[in-house]
């Protein structure tokens, strides 16, 4: 049986409820951010059934974006950037997340990056960090957001 080719997909995930202190922002970030975005890629191709037999996909994290209040500078937004990509290089940030969930993630925060075509030739040696690396080749050459 032969597997199909990948179908990776960029989808920003809207995670500000991490960085709240109740209902106010932490500090650091209070007044300048109003939502915060982890940026993963999957292959819409894989699913994986962990424990409650609900399938998920794999999210590879690569980025962190966010929206800012109006005014900020580009040294604040670049200095907010090193604050909140820092926060999720601290653990490992890939993880699981429910096939159903990312689906809700509305189409303008959803774009696919390479699929089935894209990995020729060498699709048929299949190696999937080799095909991660071309991904993530392809998003930082044009970031959606």
């Amino acid at each position: 049986m032969s597997k199909s080719p990948p179908k990776f997909v960029a989808v920003c995930i809207d995670e500000t409820r991490f960085f709240m202190n109740g209902d106010e922002m932490c500090e650091e970030l209070r007044g300048k951010v109003k939502r915060i975005y982890g940026v993963y890629l999957y292959d819409e191709t894989v699913r994986t059934v962990i424990c409650d037999a609900q399938p998920r996909y794999f999210l590879h994290w690569v980025d962190v974006a966010f929206e800012s209040e109006p005014g900020l500078t580009d040294k604040e937004r670049d200095s907010i950037y090193d604050i909140l990509r820092e926060s999720y290089t601290v653990d490992d940030p890939d993880t699981y997340m429910h096939i159903r969930d990312v689906e809700r993630v509305p189409e303008e925060r959803r774009k696919v990056f390479m699929e089935g075509n894209d990995f020729e030739p060498w699709w048929n040696e299949y190696d999937e960090h080799k095909i991660f690396d071309e991904v993530l080749e392809s998003y930082n050459g044009s970031p959606m957001f």
